[in-house]
């Protein structure tokens, strides 16, 4: 039977080259190993450095639209007749400036890996208008181009970014729970509580001493109807998150509570002063929401840190999973190597011996040392050297005592 060349050629080659095209033929699987993991791991890392890019643009989103709901409420009070409100207005104006820019920043650092290009132009766009807007502008088209710039600009932004960065799909309960809280409930919650402090505002201004309209009335109403669901939303959302991770206890249960009892606060008093039957006669300062609001900060805040954290410890793993992976072959790839060349150079040093003290004796000498014991071929090989090496001698002796018994 006719061998295949490239057996031939294989066979023809020196052990220790042998040895290591062995090594090299079980490293392919190995490699094959080793690549699958780096993939997986680098997929892991890309998703965290995602999902960390995604919360840092979202709570520039949602600061940004507190912003916004803030100027709404303080342009609502100018509006409506209070002066006193312009150089607060002013400077609200700057800070959505201060807070659009810092969300352009974020963007750029991004290289628009999200897609936003188009909203953030139209935020852009809208709020320019909004800021250029009159003193003397309608406080009811004012308020409707805040909501409008939010509803069909911020919000959108905001749903964007959490598709593209997968956010919506993390695996962990608990991380994915924040993110739920932090892109859906709070600023549903936010914007509502904040349509109905601008709606109250109007009431309070417009109205002085007299009980809200009825449609007033359901409109703010049905505000709060919405902010009372998306906080018992978000609430759920966060407790099963920590409940998920406990170590997030600490951090979120203040906050969350003095946020319920912010928003239940704020509630009351637009219940007790606005659509109850006593007249409004004060400023109050449950109208501008202040608290609501910083506590809804707060909680995005703290929040953004702990997904933040978790992001960074995910991908640290993953980093952390991918150098061991790639040590422990590497380290198994030259202990292989290092394997080979001691078992081959167990073998060919011997042989090589062997072969010079074969090549030794075809020229005669005998007497040469064999200097190759054990028990395995190479040393039976070794052993029938010394046996044909002791027939030789005597048969030549033989050969000797015959010729000198005939001369």
């Amino acid at each position: 039977m006719r061998i295949p060349a490239v057996f031939s050629k294989f066979s023809d080659l020196k052990i220790a080259n042998k040895l290591g095209v062995l090594v090299l033929v079980l490293c392919i699987p190995i490699a094959a190993l080793v690549f699958v993991q780096y993939q997986s791991q680098q997929a892991e890392i890309s998703r965290a450095d995602s999902e960390t890019e995604g919360i840092n643009y979202i709570a520039s989103v949602l600061t940004l639209m507190s912003e916004v709901q803030n100027h709404r409420a303080l342009a609502q009070r100018v509006l409506n007749g209070d002066s006193a409100s312009q150089a607060a207005l002013n400077q609200s104006a700057v800070e959505v400036d201060a807070a659009l820019a810092a969300l352009l920043k974020q963007d750029a650092a991004t290289h628009n890996s999200f897609n936003t290009s188009a909203l953030l132009a139209s935020v852009t766009e809208q709020w320019q208008t909004l800021k250029a807007t009159p003193a003397s502008a309608d406080p009811v088209a004012n308020a409707a181009a805040h909501t409008l710039l939010i509803g069909t600009a911020v919000v959108p932004l905001l749903q964007t970014v959490v598709v593209k960065s997968k956010l919506y799909t993390d695996p962990n309960v608990d991380t994915r729970s924040v993110i739920t809280a932090l892109t859906e409930s709070l600023p549903r919650m936010t914007e509502a509580l904040g349509q109905a402090r601008s709606g109250a505002i109007t009431v309070f201004f417009n109205r002085r001493g007299v009980a809200a309209t009825e449609a007033q009335q359901r409109f703010i109403t049905s505000q709060l109807a919405i902010a009372k669901v998306e906080g018992e939303a978000m609430s759920r959302s966060l407790e099963t998150a920590m409940a998920a991770n406990p170590q997030l206890e600490a951090s979120l249960r203040p906050i969350l509570q003095r946020s319920t009892t912010a928003r239940e606060t704020f509630a009351g008093g637009l219940d007790d002063y606005v659509l109850g039957s006593q007249p409004i006669a004060t400023t109050m300062d449950f109208l501008i929401g202040s608290r609501a609001a910083d506590q809804s900060a707060a909680l995005l805040t703290e929040a953004r840190s702990s997904l933040q954290k978790s992001f960074q410890g995910r991908a640290d793993s993953a980093r952390g999973n991918l150098y061991q992976t790639q040590g422990i072959a590497l380290s198994g790839v030259a202990f292989a190597l290092a394997l080979a060349l001691i078992i081959s150079r167990s073998i060919t040093r011997p042989i090589a011996h062997l072969a010079k003290v074969a090549d030794r004796m075809s020229l005669g000498e005998l007497d040469v040392d064999i200097d190759v014991d054990g028990n395995n071929e190479v040393g039976q090989l070794a052993e029938s050297l010394r046996r044909m090496q002791t027939s030789l001698r005597s048969a030549i002796d033989r050969l000797r005592q015959r010729r000198n018994a005939a001369a």
